[in-house]
């Protein structure tokens, strides 16, 4: 019986590999004669070179490294051959007798996927694999198949077999970053490829599948280690007897310490490398400075462990610079290892009031002052009816009571007064580049921005020129270029920086920022997004600009936090801390020298008639006596009617 079942097993085979071969005569004519793909270099195959980047801190420490995880390309006399035994066991069976691909290894993994209801196994060949990795993309259709089945034969028809295996293990792609042998080999067990292990081979070999899921699975990476082990067993690599000897390894993988891991993703992702020769890991020097670094992180950590779960705060961010862009320090969410998503730099959020700093710009550049009377009324704009917080209205008030107290109304009608556009050109003067419309929920911040991009604004009203543009970069190789702000920064001088300040500084001092007071002097404003999704505070001290903002990735509403709340309150903790121990503090900071700033001016008009009774009046044509009847203040020169508080009700 069962020499008659092998016999019908043989002819099954042969019948089998007759179709397939039949098959094959047909097909390899056909798509060498309907070549997909535009001819080719063979220099498209050399292994990825992006050259690892080690970041260093201010005072020249390596903190952190980033982009490629690569090495010099393989040879394939260096390579163990356990290493080959395992990788063509589970890889590719018939490698060495087929030409590109494999139409016995198709139909086994057909059978297998087909027995366990789901694909468990695939057909491509290390040829087709290279052909994927080196010249095609990943995406899955049939044209992507076809292309890499030419391909495969072509290769083939051009490179001997061992060419072809060391192509591959120069540039197979094992995780971590890490593409080729080499560099996987150093990486994972800090060896050179002729030292590596048969369980370190059968490990490596088993990322190949699905490297990126398999490391973060340590378990699911020691099945799949086991699975190659019993392929080498079936195939005659190893003995059984051996087999049993042998289990598994993982990697005990280094890691450095996570201090600033979101401030090395940020500068890694500003370089852009191009593919060279050259493998040797690549020096940057940056402004970063890890202590400033570590009151930050600590500074976030307690206020939320303190206070997070009770208010229903989930995440925070900061970004601390100098006045001319600097950034020394960046945290970018609660915790990098469960999420490296930087909410500093990639999340677009509402700013609310702390928005204010561009309309109350725009009006200085009308022409009024922080003591110019503004009136706290109800305003209507349409079916739009900004609240106060606490939904009460105080009257008439100088325009620096208004603007620490984060009236929301007096806002709305300074920026309808201006017709908005100029408090769109104000935020984009200061460097906001995100999306704004001009719409009446402008003045409130109802726009998204990043925490970077607000942080850089209120750091040119330390400096007194604009923009201010974020750098990190001091020294990259042998060129410095980047060791100076970024072109173009600082070009124009603030002319309202005088004003500006005096509006920020009577936030903290006796309005909606009090809880971030210092034992010296401190500029700052609040700012809280409707229903409380969002909360801010950015403020300056001495030569030190600090932006937080808290919240939740998912928008869900917190418990009452303001920015005056848990953001002032991770503000001053960092503050306190920091005017003490930062080296390179200024408590009176110098001129920014690398600020040239010429003067600009820019005209702002108010219309007088803008409201009525706190209702907007709608836009209509007025004739030339009239539009010279409304006030130009570009000139800092106030008219007497202002004097006399006749500006229809919206100046007193």
């Amino acid at each position: 019986m069962r020499r008659a079942g092998r016999r019908g097993a043989a002819a099954l085979s042969v019948l089998l590999t007759g179709f397939l071969v039949t098959g094959g005569l047909v097909a390899v004519p056909f798509l060498i004669l309907t070549a997909p793909v535009d001819d080719y270099s063979l220099t498209a195959l050399e292994p990825a070179s992006q050259r690892t980047l080690v970041l260093h801190t201010s005072d020249g420490k390596p903190f952190a490294r980033r982009g490629g995880c690569v090495a010099e390309p393989v040879s394939l006399d260096e390579v163990p051959q356990h290493f080959v035994d395992a990788l063509l066991s589970m890889e590719d069976r018939r490698f060495y007798y087929h030409l590109g691909i494999d139409p016995i290894g198709l139909a086994r993994a057909a059978m297998e996927n087909r027995a366990a209801g789901r694909i468990v196994q695939g057909g491509s060949t290390i040829t087709q694999q290279l052909a994927k990795y080196s010249l095609l993309s990943s995406d899955r259709t049939m044209e992507r198949k076809r292309k890499e089945a030419w391909l495969a034969l072509s290769l083939e028809l051009r490179l001997s077999k061992d060419e072809i295996l060391e192509r591959y293990l120069s540039s197979a792609y094992f995780g971590q970053g890490c593409y080729g042998l080499r560099a996987a080999a150093k990486q994972y067990f800090g060896t050179t490829v002729p030292d590596l292990t048969l369980p370190q081979s059968a490990y490596l070999v088993a990322l190949l599948k699905s490297p990126t899921a398999l490391n973060r699975d340590p378990e699911a990476a020691r099945q799949r280690g086991n699975e190659v082990l019993d392929a080498m067993v079936e195939t005659r690599k190893v003995s059984p007897a051996r087999r049993k000897e042998l289990a598994p390894v993982l990697p005990e993988i280094r890691t450095e310490d996570a201090t600033g891991s979101y401030y090395a993703d940020w500068v890694s992702h500003t370089i852009e490398l191009p593919r060279t020769s050259d493998y040797s890991p690549l020096p940057v020097y940056t402004a970063f400075d890890p202590e400033l670094q570590r009151l930050a992180e600590s500074a976030i950590e307690t206020v939320l462990a303190k206070e997070g779960k009770a208010r229903n705060v989930s995440q925070a961010a900061m970004v601390v610079m100098r006045p001319d862009g600097r950034v020394l320090a960046m945290v970018g969410g609660a915790d990098h290892d469960q999420s490296q998503f930087n909410r500093a730099v990639q999340a677009r959020r509402q700013p609310g009031s702390s928005f204010k700093l561009f309309v109350y710009l725009a009006a200085l550049r009308a022409g009024l002052t922080p003591n110019s009377t503004v009136v706290d009324q109800p305003v209507r704009i349409g079916s739009y009816e900004p609240k106060n917080f606490g939904h009460r209205y105080r009257g008439a008030m100088p325009m620096s009571r208004a603007f620490a107290s984060s009236i929301n109304t007096v806002s709305v009608q300074l920026s309808e007064g201006m017709r908005r556009t100029p408090v769109i050109t104000a935020a984009r003067d200061l460097g906001i580049s995100t999306p704004l419309e001009a719409q009446p929920s402008l003045a409130l911040g109802a726009f998204e921005v990043t925490l970077l991009e607000m942080t850089s604004a209120f750091a040119a009203v330390d400096a007194g020129a604009y923009p201010v543009k974020p750098w990190a970069i001091t020294g990259f190789e042998a060129a410095d270029a980047n060791s100076a702000p970024p072109r173009g920064a600082g070009r124009w001088r603030l002319n309202e920086q005088k004003e500006l300040m005096t509006l920020l500084r009577g936030t903290v001092e006796s309005g909606s920022g009090r809880r971030a007071r210092l034992p010296i002097r401190a500029f700052g404003k609040t700012g809280t997004s409707q229903d409380y999704r969002d909360a801010w505070f950015i403020g300056f001290a001495g030569n030190l600009v600090v932006g937080v903002w808290v919240g939740n990735d998912d928008f869900k509403p917190m418990k009452r936090v303001t920015g005056g709340s848990l953001p002032a309150e991770i503000w001053v903790s960092f503050m306190r801390e920091a005017i003490e121990t930062d080296k390179g503090f200024e408590r009176k900071p110098q001129r920014i020298a690398a600020f040239e700033a010429e003067l600009r001016q820019r005209k702002v008009k108010i219309a007088k008639n803008a409201f009525n009774q706190g209702e907007v009046e709608k836009p209509r044509k007025r004739s030339r006596a009239k539009r010279r009847r409304d006030f130009d203040f570009s000139q800092d020169r106030r008219p007497r009617r202002e004097r006399r508080g006749l500006f229809g009700g919206l100046f007193r």
